[in-house]
């Protein structure tokens, strides 16, 4: 499959009104031009004072050949051959909450919901064997193929940045590994 279909698979896992995540108002499959600021609060209850976006971007693409058959023809089962994806994740939430405190608390819990969301199916809703899927993500947020594995989840916080002298701007940039099997696809 094209990498634009593991792409579209992840958006449709993520987007707020499949995902649910609290006070997550969009997301973006790209970086876009231009962003309405109204779309930080699409699904955010009139109050609340906080509101995020994301935006999804793959960062790097490699391939190897999982032998799970034994070794290729005419010898064996050829076995399978595996794509792994780094997919980055750029959260942005603006809060004009009494303290900065209160949104470093709310920007937490962002990220909490974000990656129960991830931790939740390890196939971001793809899985075949439920009739349903695709079959398009193998595995994402499990680490990557190597004898390690690799990090399943990273995410980097930056320091916290007040605007015009009110609202805070927190953002954090999560790398998740996507694993897609290119042999069942």
């Amino acid at each position: 499959m094209p990498m634009a279909s593991v792409n579209q698979a992840i958006y449709d896992y993520l987007k707020p009104e499949a995902s649910g995540i609290p006070n997550l108002g969009v997301v973006y499959r790209s970086l876009p031009k231009v962003a309405s600021e109204a779309d930080l609060f699409s699904s955010t209850f009139p109050g609340m004072g906080v509101g995020a976006a994301m935006y999804m971007f793959l960062t790097s693409q490699s391939e190897r050949r999982i032998a799970f058959g034994g070794p290729a023809p005419p010898y064996g089962g050829g076995g399978n051959k595996m794509r792994a994806y780094t997919l980055a994740l750029l959260i942005v939430m603006k809060s004009d909450l009494p303290t900065t405190e209160t949104g470093w608390e709310s920007y937490m819990a962002l990220i909490d919901n974000i990656t129960a969301r991830i931790q939740a199916n390890r196939t971001a809703g793809t899985d075949i064997y439920g009739g349903t899927g695709s079959g398009i993500v193998f595995a994402w947020g499990e680490g990557g193929m190597g004898a390690t594995g690799g990090s399943d989840i990273e995410i980097q916080h930056f320091v916290p940045r007040t605007i015009d002298g009110g609202v805070t701007l927190f953002q954090g940039l999560a790398h998740v590994t996507v694993l897609e099997d290119l042999t069942s696809t």
